[in-house]
């Protein structure tokens, strides 16, 4: 797997890559399923690879490792624009870590990390982000656990960005409370 990430380093033309797994056509989020170490070696090369612009990890089991992997290749990697972990297995932990590195990003304008497992502490690190980064576009953080409380925080972080275009919300256990969270905007 080490080939992979060497050549990803150098490589200057590949501008999307897909990785994602299954099983028999089913996406099975068990985390650490990453087990011959394709997609951690994909996070590495993101820390040399600037051309890449489109990663798609759904369905790998990736974890708050691979999260904290790919929050510290985020602060530095200035190619990427679209990033896809659906169906993974983040939780909170590895959204607070993906968002530390999303406070530095200058370039990410697409994230997709629904069905990831986090709940309203999730909720509050992209809160916390979303009101510094301003390259986000689009976020979809649908079929999570946000909750009424989760869906404040993210209203509350809507008051000060001014990039965010898309927010998808879908399936995250909001309340009619929530639609009054959102009705200001």
């Amino acid at each position: 797997m080490k080939i992979i990430s060497e050549s990803l380093k150098i490589n200057k033309t590949l501008r999307n890559l897909r990785y994602s797994s299954s099983f028999r056509g089913k996406r099975l989020p068990i985390a650490g399923r990453d087990r011959n170490g394709v997609a951690s070696t994909i996070i590495d090369a993101l820390k040399h690879n600037n051309t890449l612009e489109s990663l798609n990890l759904q369905s790998n089991g990736l974890d708050e490792n691979h999260a904290k992997l790919l929050g510290e290749a985020l602060k530095i990697n200035t190619g990427l624009v679209s990033l896809n972990l659906h169906a993974n297995v983040l939780r909170s932990e590895g959204i607070k870590a993906l968002c530390e590195g999303l406070c530095e990003n200058r370039a990410l304008a697409n994230l997709r990390i629904s069905y990831n497992h986090f709940d309203q502490e999730g909720a509050m690190h992209l809160a916390s982000m979303l009101q510094v980064n301003s390259y986000l576009e689009n976020l979809d953080i649908s079929w999570n656990q946000l909750g009424t409380i989760g869906a404040g925080f993210i209203s509350q972080s809507l008051k000060v960005n001014q990039t965010l275009v898309k927010l998808n919300l879908s399936g995250n256990f909001l309340f009619s409370t929530s639609s009054f969270l959102f009705s200001a905007f």
